[in-house]
């Protein structure tokens, strides 16, 4: 950690003296990061699944469909 300079303009940011990478040491802001994106990839994964039942209704209905 001494290999790092605090941001004078967010005190949450520190620039790695090495790589001169700015690093956030935010670990709340992170966390809600993560929740955020697990939300939306969960959402992803639903609306995924909806769209193969519906395709699945269409078969089916096309099915029935032909048979009348």
């Amino acid at each position: 950690m001494a290999n790092r300079l605090k941001v004078e303009t967010n005190k949450s940011l520190e620039r790695d003296m090495k790589s001169r990478a700015i690093i956030n040491t935010d670990n709340r802001a992170f966390l809600d990061y993560k929740n955020k994106l697990g939300y939306h990839n969960k959402r992803n994964e639903e609306v995924r699944d909806l769209k193969n039942e519906i395709d699945e209704i269409k078969k089916i209905l096309n099915i029935i469909l032909e048979r009348i």
